[in-house]
Formats: C-alpha cells, structure tokens, sequence
C-alpha cells in the first residue's frame, strides 16, 4: 500500500527512536526548543541550515544529504512505496532513478580511489571514464560504489549497463537501450532512439565489462558527442582508446612491505588484510587475527598481490585450513581452480575462470606469446622476452595489446629501461596453459640457457668500474636466475649449474644474498662431489661456499670448504683459486687469533699472484694483511697494507671493496685515538655502501660512527647508531666479522658503563625502529 509521511512526522518518529527530547534534540542542533517544536507540529520548515544540522545530528550520510534537505524543505507530504522506505523517505522521492544493485559487502580499501574517482568524473572535461585493471582487481564494485556515491549529481539518474554476456559490438545499443527501457521503433535506428532519448537528459551510464567488445567504442564516442549531459563510465580490462577517454587504473589492495616488525595492529591497517579478515569470519564468525597466524595471513595476502578476488576466494579455504597451510596451498592449478562465491558471475567462480576471460579475447599467436612470459619469475626486460619467447609478430605491438588487456603490467625501471610482469596468480595460469601446450620443457631450457649467459655477461661488470649498475641489473633478473640454477639442477645439467653459481658469488655476497647462495652451491657441491670432470668448476665454488660461509658467519665450515679448495686449486693450478682460498682461510685464522697462520695464508696467497693480473684477489689479501696487524694494535704497519689495497681497489674499480678498506681505515685511525680522520673515512665507506645498496656495509659504517659518537661523548647518538646496526644485521642475517666483534663489543660495554639502563634501553630500541634513511641522516649528519 502507497503511505504518505511528512518532514514532521517523520523527525518526531526519529527523535523518540533516538530517545531525545525536543529540547535535546535543541541543544544540538543550536536552535530553540520551541522551533524543533514547531517544525514536529508542521508549523515550520526548517531553513536549510536548520535542516543540514539536523541531518548532521541524525546520521544522514554525506551523499544523501541534499536529498534529505529537500525532503525536510518540502511542504507536500512524500509517498512511500514500501515499508523500509519510512525509515529513509527522502531517497524513495528526492533520490534520481537508478538500477545499482545494493552491496551485500563493505568496499575495503578502495576511499582513495573513490575520492580521486569523483573529483575527475565531476570535471566538466570528463565525459568517459575507464577503470582499468586486471581480472578480479574488483573495478565492477568500485564503478557501481562510485555511481552511488554520485547519484545526485544527475537528476535523470545512474544505470548499471551490464555487458558481460554481450559479444557482439553491434548489440551494445541495444543493451544501453533495454537497461534504460527505451522502446525501439521499426522505422528508427536504435542508435537514432537512444541518442534522441538521452539528447537532454542529465544522466550516468556505467557499461561493464567492456574488454570483449571494444569495438563498440566509437558508438559510445557517438553517443557522447550528440548527448551533451550524459557521462559514461566504463570498467574494462583494456581501454577503449578513443578520443575524450579518461583512463583510471584501479591498483591492487596495499600490502605490508615487511611484516617482520609489524604487529597485529599495523598489520591489520592493510586492506589486503582487512579484506581476507572480513571474507574469512564471514565463514568462520570465531576466525582471528593472531600473533601466530598474522605474519601468514600477510603471506597470503602479498603472494596474491593483493588482487581482491583471489583473497575472497582463498579467504573461504579457512573453513577446512589454517593460515599456514593456506600458505603452502597457493600454487598451480589448486589455487586457480579454487571455488568463490556461487553469486558471483561465471567469470569470476573461479580465478582460472577470471583470467581466461581475457585469455580467450587474444588471437592465436598472442596467447602462444603471453603463454611462454610465464617462465620469467618477476619480470623480464624486452630483449629477455623476444630471446626466450620467440614470438610471432612485432614484440612492440604484442607487449603493447598485453599490456593493454591489463594480462602484464609494465614498469619502469630507469628512464629507459621498462620491465614487463605477469602477477603471480596469471604467471600461474600462462604456466599451466604452457604445460597444456607441451612447451613447457622446451621454453625452460631456452630461459635457463639466456639467463646463463646474461650472467657470465655481466661477471665481470659486477667487480669493476660500473659496479653499481652492474649489480643492479643483476638484481633485477636475480628471481629468473634462481629459476635457471634450478633448471639446471633438475637437468643435472652440472657444468652449467656450476658456471653460473661461480659467476654470481660476489653478486651474492656485495648484495647480501648470501642464504640463497649457500644453498644453491652447496647443492651442487654436493651432488658433483665424485665427479672428476669438474675439478676446475668445482674448485671455484668451494671458494664461493667458504667465503659465504665466512660472511654468513657459520665458522665451523669456512675451514673444510677453504682446505678441500686450496688443495683442488694446487692440483688444477689456478691462481685466482689458490688467492681466495688463502684470503677466507686468512680470515678465518685472524678471527680467531691465530695471527701468525693468518699471515701465512696472505702471504701464501700474494706469492700465487705476483705475476698475474688479478686485482680483485690481491687487494683483498693486503686487506687481509692490514686486518691482522690492525687486530694486533700495529697500525701503521695495517695503514700501510690498507693504503695498497685500496689503490689496487679503486684502479678496478670495486666500490665494495673500496668501501670495506676505507671502514678498516677508519677502525684504524679510531684505534689510534685519531677521530677526525676515523670519521672522513668511514663516512666515505658509508657513501659508497649507500650507492651500492649494501645494507651489511651500511650497518658495518654505523657501527664504527657510534664507537666514534661514544669517544666524542655523543652516547645517546651511539645507541641509537648501534640499535640501528643490530635491526640491520638482523633483518640481513649478517654476522659481524671476525677480526671486528672484539672492538663492537667494547662499544657495547662503554655505553652501558656510560649511560643509564633505562636511556640506553629507550633509546636503542629508537634506532631499532626508526627508518633506516631517518639513521642514516642521523649519522652522517653528526
């Protein structure tokens, strides 16, 4: 039955709902008792400011606003259509037409987007706006949030235009028209009907799902140029490229970079986070976050990139499994196969689903090309994907419509160095397909073979001049190098897996990777260790698992690998093997005390090399020798021995080792009581492990700049320099060197000594937390 309800009727309902007198009700609003009476009793309108106040007071949300200040203006009473209605009249009789569906669930994560969203489309330059982004990005639900959230800004309303089972172009129209309920006539074409219909209306179409039928897109443009007042916004995994389209990318939901020194609570300010929490308690009401399963739960969430229908879906596996086991649940074929929701349309019941949508709009040399980027684990440069993938056509224009189709996501690495990268769920799925194919094999022995030369290509760039790029291409291509060495190890392909693990070593120990190259060369150490034919190979990578093993800190296995190397590089030898055997073995005694069999080694090592033309090995063991005299308190017998490495250091070119003998300098003239002199070189060594992006050597530097901080009586500067170093040290997992612990030790026990437990304890933990650019000005500032 159609009711009828006034402004008067309906504010004396609300109050006494609200519990409120009139004269409370008064008070809040800043008005007199006996106007809220007179309003109650239909004597009065409320002004407009009378009436935004109240709304203020009783909760109208910010978009309806205006639609409740001409509800409460009005003097005619306002018809009711449906029982709820009496609770919100204004919407059923001053809010525009539409067909948005109401949203069952919360938009999590999406309040910038949205406020960016508005603010372009309200432009008056802004008549078609395109969401764009990848499958299960969730750009339906932020479109349809979006036009709620604009409803009264177009009096003729918002229509929901849904095109997903739309495969033809030409039926768009009719589409447009059937939503709209526009009658089409025999003797007009439905384009003519829909643009006489829309010619003066005031009003919004969202067209959904758009990707399958862009060829449609110059109708729309059509449409645009001969209705002045409607605006369009589309959703769309590719933009429609036409003249006045807007792109707006909607991103993935943000994700903990580093989960290690969050808590529940920073955890929780993630909406990739929020989203799983609220999806998973949807169907486990007792499911929480933990401190045991928090640092999983964000796992979870970084693995799928933060792609919300990835996390609705897996978020529902936390019926039947924990948050660890949903972890190691997360690959292949199981994770893009898992169910969603039975609401959701076909294309997204499943992630396979979702993604093959747009899989199936590529023509068939393009699906070949996007099935064989797969292989790449993070990424790859152009010449990468044109070596391994082979595709048939211009790469440019292949790359470009992938790109396009949002299926790999372009990023810029320099000015003009791009990278092009599959998310993590849709690598999966070009993986899947590619086995399907029976192509796997082959495009895997193709990556691992380029990746193998790229390595071998850029050894030598790694430890001279243009160190810094050098290692910061290898970075990049560090994921895809990994993939290679375990081809190559699944191959039992071992010479090749040798070579390329002797050609990263330095690469591994300059940029702190050293975990991750232990296992590799371990690995091979072990399964090559009867095989005679690769004595030279593995000579090298015996050096490679001491000197990681020293770095690593496990002491215990610098020796037995160092030995069984210097033995195999006599026999097969090799100069270079024999030096860097004798520089880890040097070390290792040195650290330890054994000063006399520490010099020993250097000296064996420098008689190995007198007559050849390795640099990189000679400065490193009159780096050595300096280390041992400096340990000993002969300073400037080390100052000696350092000023000859460093020359021989900075003449090739290696900034790491630059930097390492510029820090032993400083410890040196600190040694010596010469501060000033410490402080130059070790900011020098700090500058240069800032430019390689060597944290171990930044934390070495703070170390050092805090012993100094401590002897100028800067304590409070000391403990924070040295928290820093400790958090440092241990998100790297990177032990202090031997022949440095004693004297980091003493600085320890002087600012205990010096300042109070409580201070110290305050402000070390301020180090520990504070960011690491913060520490660094901290420092060099001082």
């Amino acid at each position: 039955m159609v009711q009828e309800i006034t402004f008067a009727q309906w504010l004396k309902s609300r109050r006494r709902i609200l519990d409120l007198t009139q004269q409370a009700l008064a008070e809040q609003v800043n008005c007199s008792a006996e106007m809220i009476y007179r309003i109650e009793a239909g004597q009065r309108r409320p002004s407009t400011q009378i009436a935004q106040l109240l709304g203020q007071v009783l909760n109208i949300q910010a978009a309806e606003m205006d639609a409740f200040i001409r509800f409460a203006r009005t003097q005619k009473p306002t018809k009711i259509h449906a029982q709820h209605v009496e609770i919100t009249p204004w919407r059923d009789a001053f809010v525009p037409s539409n067909n948005l569906p109401l949203q069952l669930t919360t938009l999590i994560g999406r309040k910038q987007h949205l406020v960016d969203a508005i603010s372009r489309l309200r432009q008056d330059a802004v008549r078609l706006l395109t969401l764009v982004g990848p499958p299960g990005i969730g750009k339906t639900r932020l479109a349809v949030q979006l036009g709620n959230d604009v409803l009264l800004d177009f009096p003729d309303g918002v229509f929901l235009v849904e095109l997903a089972s739309t495969t033809h172009a030409d039926r768009v129209i009719l589409a447009i028209a059937h939503t709209l309920g526009i009658a089409l006539t025999d003797h007009k074409k439905p384009k003519d009907s829909l643009h006489t219909y829309l010619h003066d209306r005031q009003l919004l179409l969202i067209l959904d799902n758009f990707e399958q039928i862009l060829d449609a897109a110059p109708d729309i443009q059509a449409m645009l140029a001969t209705c002045p007042l409607v605006k369009v916004i589309v959703t769309s995994r590719a933009p429609l490229r036409i003249r006045g389209e807007h792109q707006f990318p909607v991103d993935s939901l943000s994700l903990p970079g580093r989960i290690d020194d969050l808590n529940i609570q920073g955890l929780a300010g993630f909406a990739a986070v929020q989203l799983f929490m609220e999806r998973a308690k949807a169907v486990h009401p007792d499911f929480e976050l933990t401190p045991q399963n928090a640092p999983h739960i964000a796992a979870i969430c970084a693995r799928l990139e933060g792609l919300p229908l990835a996390i609705e879906i897996v978020a529902t596996q936390i019926t039947i499994l924990q948050p660890e086991e949903i972890l190691n649940y997360l690959t292949g074929r199981s994770l893009l196969e898992s169910q969603g929701m039975i609401d959701n349309d076909q294309r997204h019941h499943s992630l396979a689903a979702a993604i093959n949508w747009s899989f199936r709009l590529l023509n068939t040399d393009e699906q070949e090309f996007f099935c064989r980027l797969g292989v790449f684990a993070n990424g790859c440069a152009m010449e990468a994907a044109q070596s391994v993938c082979q595709p048939q056509g211009d790469i440019v224009l292949m790359l470009s419509k992938l790109v396009g189709m949002n299926l790999i996501k372009r990023e810029t690495v320099t000015h003009d160095t791009s990278r092009y990268r599959l998310l993590e769920i849709i690598r999966q799925f070009a993986q899947q397909e590619l086995q399907t194919r029976g192509e796997w094999k082959t495009i895997q022995e193709r990556h691992a073979a380029y990746f193998h030369n790229f390595v071998l290509e850029h050894e030598t760039s790694v430890r001279t001049n243009g160190q810094v790029i050098g290692l910061e291409k290898v970075e990049r291509e560090h994921d895809n190098i990994q993939t290679a060495i375990e081809y190559f190890i699944a191959a039992r392909l071992w010479q090749k897996g040798l070579e390329l693990v002797n050609a990263m070593i330095e690469f591994w120990v300059y940029h702190n990777h050293i975990i991750v190259g232990l296992r590799y060369t371990t690995t091979l150490l072990d399964w090559t260790a009867s095989d005679a034919t690769l004595s030279h190979a593995r000579t090298h990578a015996l050096n490679g698992a001491a000197i990681m093993s020293y770095f690593a800190g496990d002491f215990p296995a610098i020796g037995p690998y160092a030995e069984k190397a210097l033995a195999s590089a006599k026999l097969v030898n090799s100069s270079r093997d024999i030096a860097m055997a004798c520089t880890t073995l040097g070390m290792q005694n040195g650290g330890m005390g054994n000063f006399e069999a520490a010099i020993r080694y250097f000296e064996q090592g420098i008689d190995a090399v007198k007559y050849e033309d390795l640099p990189w090995e000679t400065a490193s063991l009159w780096n050595g020798l300096g280390e041992v005299e400096r340990s000993q308190g002969h300073y400037e017998a080390a100052l000696k021995y350092y000023s000859t490495a460093l020359d021989l250091s900075d003449g090739m070119g290696n900034l790491w080792l630059s930097a390492h003998i510029l820090d032993n300098i400083g410890h040196t003239a600190y040694s010596q009581g010469r501060y000033d002199m410490a402080d130059a070189h070790i900011r020098r060594s700090m500058e240069a492990s800032i430019a390689l992006g060597d944290e171990r050597g930044i934390a070495m530097c703070l170390e050092k700049l805090g012993g100094i901080a401590i002897a100028r009586k800067q304590l409070e500067l000391a403990a924070r320099l040295l928290g820093a170093a400790e958090a440092l040290r241990e998100t790297k997992n990177t032990p202090i060197e031997g022949m440095d612990a004693a004297d980091y030790q003493q600085f320890v026990e002087q600012l205990h000594q010096q300042l109070a437990a409580d201070v110290l304890e305050v402000v070390w933990n301020e180090g520990r937390s504070l960011p690491l650019s913060q520490i660094i000005d901290q420092a060099l500032e001082n």
